[in-house]
């Protein structure tokens, strides 16, 4: 088993099968052959009926055979694409693994040389402390860059697969909509006159009457992965048919990108009361009862673990709370707008859970923000303040004309505060979630597609970058308190967003956003040679050093960056104080103001601020930010 720590991941970041892949593709290829013949068989067969039976009676066995056989042409075209796309998939996958293995090969070879460095006998001992010491800091540096470079094809390859999902989707979406046609239709051929024991029903506006069949939900729906797809396939559901997959499916359908908000809510809103019950009566028939909420969740902790439950379980159940805790403070402070729970998976990540809530009504909003936290950010624990943050903003947007929808999303697996928050892997891998559920709150938007803004902050700026980087589409990015822009060097490197769409607000006095640049600037070089010549005494020291070397990228409000920096500040220029870190939201504040104007559009509201110069040394209190004095809140 490969230890991919060695590159700073958790896991393999290319795993799955190549050669199982193509084993499926041969098997989807054999069958759309199986296909094919059956659909000469089948057509020599009706031209015979045709031609040979009187009385009219081939001619209408002739007409029922018209439905199999447009059955089995598409299958079987939709088959081999399915068929050629997982080929095309698998090829790919087989050359990431293949260079994240080269990748980990030379950071073992790395490990091996350091452990040796780090020893003063036999072989290092011949070499001097200082020469030690610098071969030491390379070989790290070089590590990090290999760890750097898998991350990115982690990155990649996740972005592949759900690209791969979405085309797969789209080849076979053609079965799935027969399929329920073939189950649900009624008044139209051999499959209309209903089912035996089945409810009929008038399907939705310009449909024919549907018989819902209960074999249409004995296996859980194959709900395309493409939003547009997904929204294609519920649209041709009859409303039946969709009532009764809401109450059987609700976690999949919560879920379902491109299916309807209020759908979504409905769904989710459905699981998580499920998830509570089941929670009651599993503590119930243990004996040991749950806490009641708003129970210290130490306390929560303490009682359910001597109950025999899983640390993994606790998590869940403290994050269905907080959802539910959400909800309710959201409908309390919406002043009637809707509140729609968009994502809701308490398991991920290990019961650290995804939530997301959109304070204001996602499909119609005028403007959408999508809110992207930082580190320490999961369900249980921080989902209300983010939620918080939402409801500023709403209010600060609520301002002016136009209808806003904010998003409270916690949506990926967020490093903690400690050093894994200098690892650009988590940010990456929440980059393709948060890549993925921007597309599908896209899809759940109906008529004009209005404007939305991804608003980051702290570690999770570092994500939103990959994202963008990668191709994720909005029409503006807002950084606030970042620690480096990830992969991007420049704007130029976010391929969906236009000039003058990437905004960044960056406190002078806030720790972050000076103190991880200052990582990167330099500055440490002197440490570092004073911790090299006692490598020997103290081994780690120098790699503890090392490790706070900025690898999160380019500082965004940077000159060369290209970003619109705007006013930000919080009245303190001291960079030791963290509280200086968490003002970006405050209510009434200049940085509030300047986010809300973005989410509007209303960009000529904007207050711009000088960006930091190159080579400066902002952290020493030379930040040209750091003179303005900040307007007092409203």
């Amino acid at each position: 088993m490969s230890d991919w720590s060695l590159l700073g991941l958790a896991a393999d970041p290319v795993p799955g099968s190549p050669s199982e892949l193509r084993v499926l593709a041969a098997g989807f290829a054999a069958r759309a052959e199986v296909d094919r013949a059956a659909v000469g068989d089948l057509r020599a067969a009706s031209a015979l009926l045709a031609t040979g039976w009187d009385s009219g009676g081939g001619s209408s066995v002739a007409v029922a055979l018209a439905a199999p056989v447009t059955a089995f042409d598409r299958g079987s075209l939709a088959l081999t694409s399915g068929a050629e796309v997982l080929v095309a998939y698998a090829g790919r996958m087989e050359e990431r693994q293949s260079r994240c293995a080269v990748l980990l090969e030379a950071a073992q070879r790395n490990a091996a040389t350091i452990t040796m460095l780090e020893s003063p006998w036999p072989v290092a001992g011949l070499t001097p402390v200082f020469e030690r010491t610098r071969q030491i800091r390379e070989l790290a540096g070089l590590t990090a860059g290999l760890g750097t470079e898998a991350a990115l094809l982690q990155f990649e390859a996740t972005l592949d697969a759900t690209a791969t999902a979405e085309l797969l989707g789209e080849s076979l979406v053609a079965l799935v909509l027969l399929a329920v046609r073939t189950v649900t239709a009624g008044g139209a051929g051999p499959v209309g006159s209903g089912v035996p024991g089945s409810a009929t029903a008038t399907g939705h506006p310009g449909s024919a009457s549907v018989a819902v069949d209960p074999a249409l939900l004995a296996g859980a729906p194959a709900v395309p992965a493409d939003p547009a797809a997904a929204a294609r396939w519920w649209s041709g559901l009859s409303e039946p048919v969709r009532e009764q997959l809401i109450a059987t499916y609700p976690g999949l359908l919560g879920s379902a990108a491109g299916l309807p908000a209020d759908v979504r809510d409905r769904a989710s809103r459905a699981s998580l009361a499920e998830d509570l019950a089941t929670a009651e009566a599993v503590a119930a028939a243990t004996g040991s009862g749950l806490p009641p909420p708003g129970t210290d969740p130490e306390l929560v902790r303490a009682q359910l673990a001597a109950a025999g439950w899983s640390e993994q379980d606790i998590t869940s159940l403290l994050g269905s709370r907080a959802v539910d805790e959400a909800l309710a403070r959201a409908e309390a402070a919406a002043g009637g707008d809707p509140v729609q729970l968009l994502i809701y998976d308490p398991d991920a990540f290990d019961g650290h859970g995804r939530a997301a809530i959109s304070v204001g009504d996602m499909a119609t909003a005028d403007n959408v923000a999508v809110l992207v936290p930082g580190m320490g950010s999961d369900v249980p624990g921080y989902l209300d303040n983010q939620l918080g943050n939402a409801l500023d903003l709403k209010a600060e947007a609520d301002r002016t004309a136009g209808t806003t929808a904010v998003v409270a999303w916690v949506g990926y697996r967020a490093p903690g505060v400690d050093v894994a928050v200098s690892d650009p892997a988590l940010a990456a891998a929440g980059a393709a979630l948060l890549t993925q559920d921007l597309a599908g709150f896209a899809g759940t938007r109906t008529g004009d597609p209005g404007r939305t803004t991804v608003v980051a902050h702290s570690y999770g700026s570092t994500t939103a970058s990959f994202a963008f980087a990668g191709g994720a589409d909005a029409d503006a990015l807002v950084l606030i308190g970042s620690p480096g822009a990830g992969p991007a060097d420049s704007v130029g490197d976010y391929p969906g967003l236009g000039p003058g769409s990437v905004f960044v607000g960056a406190a002078s006095g806030d720790p972050v956003t000076t103190h991880a640049q200052l990582a990167g600037d330099g500055f440490l070089e002197g440490w570092e040679g004073i911790a090299g010549a006692s490598a020997v005494l103290f081994p780690g020291v120098v790699g503890m050093v090392g490790s706070m070397r900025s690898r999160l990228g380019n500082d965004p409000a940077g000159a060369g960056f290209g970003a619109t920096r705007f006013h930000a500040e919080t009245g303190s220029t001291n960079t030791l104080d963290p509280a200086n870190h968490s003002q970006y939201y405050r209510p009434g504040s200049e940085s509030l103001a300047n986010i809300a104007a973005v989410v509007k559009g209303r960009l000529h509201e904007v207050t711009v601020a000088p960006p930091r110069p190159p080579g400066t040394g902002h952290w020493d209190g030379r930040d040209p930010e750091a003179t303005h004095v900040p307007r007092p809140p409203r």
